[in-house]
C-alpha cells in the first residue's frame, strides 16, 4: 500500500500517456472532420388548421447542415438521416415572423451539429375564410332579327371562394361570359368563371368552386316576326331537249314582320314569274317578291337572285303532290301545314314519265323529333319508278305548326227546317 501510494503519480501519468497515445492513434486512423450535407428537406410543422402559409412558394425547400465527427461516420451521412423543421405554432394568423430552423439527427456522442444554412426563414400566415359570391353573367351579342331572349338561368347561381382572408376580401365579382349573337334557338353553354378585383382586373390568386357554370338562355320568335320560305314561280318551258335541273334562291327564306294575325296565317311568299321560255343554259334573274298586304321585309331587299340551271335532258315533268305527314309525336296535334302541296321536278326517260302514276311519287314530311311550335320542315320525295330522278322540290321548306292543345272544332250550323 505504501508502494502504491508512493507511485500513484507515476501510475496516473502512465495511464494518461497511454490514453493520449490511443487517441492519437485513433485520430490518425479516423480523424475528426467537418461534413456539409446538402439538400436536406425543410419540414414545416404544427401549422394551425385555420391558417394558410401565403408565401410558401418563396420559401427555401432545402437547407445545408454542417456536422463534425469521425470521418468514417460523417462521410456516410445522407440527407434523410437529418431532420430540419420549422415550428409554425409560434406564428399567429395574420402576421409574419422569422423562425429558426431546428436540426435533429441520430444521437451519437461522436457526431456534433455545427451549423445550418439558412438559419432562419420568414413565414407569413393568414387565416382561412370562405365566401359565396353570385355569378355575374355577361351576354354578348343579340339574337337574330325577329327573335328575343328569355331571362338567362345560371347553374349554379353562385360560386364559393376559399383561401386566405386578405385574398378572399379582394375579389369583387365572379363573371361568366356567353354569346347569343345571331341565335335562333335556345343557347346552353358551359362557361368558365373568372374572378375580378375592384378595378375589374383578373384575380388569379384564388380558384372559384366550381370553376365553370352552365348558362341556359331561351330564344323565342316574336309574334309579329316570322321566317318564311320562298316559292318560285316560273313560266314557259326550256328549249326542246333541255330541262330544269336545279333552282337556287339567294336567300332561300326571308324574315317578315306584320300584324300577328296576318303573320300567323302566312305560309310561303311567292316570287314574280320567272320566264324560262326556250332557255338552253343557266338563267340568272333578279326578281321581286309578291308580299301580302300588311307584310314587310326585315333588313332585306325586296329583290332576290334566282339561278335556274338548265341542262340537256331526255324529258322532264313537274308533278304537284299533296304532302303526307309522318312522325307526329305523342300528345301533339298537327294544327297547320302550309302549303299543303308542293311541286316536284322529275327527269327521266320520256316513256317512263308519260306512264307515271299518281301513286308512283310521294312527298313526305317527317316530323320525328319535332316538339310544340312552328317549324320550317324540308319535304322528302320518294320516287318508285326506275330511272326517274328528282331534281328539285318547291318550296324547299314547308311550314308546320304543332301544338299540345287539340284544335278547336268548328261548329256545324244546324240545318234549316222548311215550313
Amino acid at each position: 500500500m505504501r508502494w502504491l501510494l508512493s507511485n500513484l503519480t507515476s501510475l496516473l501519468l502512465s495511464l494518461a500517456l497511454a490514453a493520449l497515445v490511443w487517441v492519437v492513434a485513433v485520430q490518425e486512423k479516423d480523424p475528426v472532420v467537418k461534413q456539409t450535407i446538402s439538400r436536406v428537406e425543410i419540414h414545416l410543422v404544427n401549422q394551425p388548421a385555420d391558417a394558410e402559409l401565403v408565401n410558401a412558394e418563396a420559401l427555401p425547400r432545402t437547407a445545408e447542415v454542417t456536422m463534425e465527427g469521425p470521418r468514417s461516420i460523417v462521410s456516410v451521412l445522407r440527407p434523410e438521416d437529418i431532420t430540419v423543421t420549422v415550428d409554425l405554432s409560434q406564428v399567429e394568423p395574420g402576421s409574419q415572423r422569422r423562425l429558426p430552423l431546428e436540426v435533429r439527427y441520430a444521437p451519437t456522442r461522436l457526431v456534433q451539429f455545427i451549423s445550418v444554412d439558412p438559419t432562419q426563414i420568414e413565414v407569413h400566415l393568414e387565416r382561412i375564410t370562405s365566401r359565396d359570391l353570385p355569378v355575374k353573367l355577361t351576354v354578348d351579342g343579340k339574337p337574330a332579327p325577329g327573335f328575343a331572349q328569355d331571362p338567362p338561368v345560371v347553374t349554379p347561381p353562385q360560386v364559393r371562394l376559399l383561401g386566405p382572408e386578405p385574398a378572399v376580401s379582394q375579389v369583387a365579382e365572379a363573371v361568366a361570359h356567353v354569346s347569343i349573337a345571331g341565335a335562333r334557338a335556345p343557347v346552353e353553354q358551359v362557361v368558365p368563371v373568372t374572378l375580378h378585383d375592384e378595378r375589374g382586373d383578373n384575380f388569379t390568386q384564388l380558384t372559384p368552386s366550381p370553376r365553370s357554370v352552365t348558362v341556359t338562355i331561351g330564344i323565342h320568335q316574336l309574334e309579329d316576326f316570322r321566317e318564311v320560305a320562298i316559292k318560285v314561280n316560273w313560266k314557259g318551258q326550256p328549249a326542246a331537249g333541255y330541262r330544269i335541273s336545279k333552282i337556287t334562291l339567294d336567300p332561300p327564306t326571308v324574315l317578315v314582320t306584320g300584324r300577328p294575325e296576318v303573320i300567323a296565317s302566312l305560309g310561303v311568299i311567292e316570287t314574280e314569274p320567272v320566264d324560262i321560255s326556250e332557255a338552253s343554259g343557266t338563267v340568272f334573274k333578279r326578281v321581286s317578291l309578291k308580299l301580302p298586304e300588311g307584310i314587310s321585309l326585315v333588313d332585306q331587299t325586296s329583290f332576290l337572285t334566282i339561278e335556274v340551271e338548265i341542262q340537256p335532258i331526255e324529258s322532264s315533268v313537274r308533278v304537284t303532290k299533296r304532302l303526307e305527314v309522318q312522325g307526329v309525336g305523342n300528345r301533339l296535334y298537327l294544327l297547320a301545314v302550309s302549303p299543303e302541296t308542293v311541286d316536284v321536278l322529275l327527269s327521266g326517260p320520256l316513256t317512263v314519265l308519260d306512264n307515271l302514276k299518281p301513286e308512283d311519287v310521294r312527298v313526305v314530311l317527317n316530323l320525328v323529333g319535332y316538339g310544340e311550335g312552328t317549324f320550317q320542315v324540308p319535304p322528302q320525295v320518294e320516287i318508285l319508278p326506275q330511272d326517274v330522278m328528282m331534281e328539285n322540290v318547291l318550296p324547299s321548306l314547308v311550314q308546320v305548326t304543332l301544338s299540345a292543345t287539340p284544335p278547336t272544332p268548328i261548329p256545324t250550323p244546324a240545318p234549316t227546317r222548311r215550313p
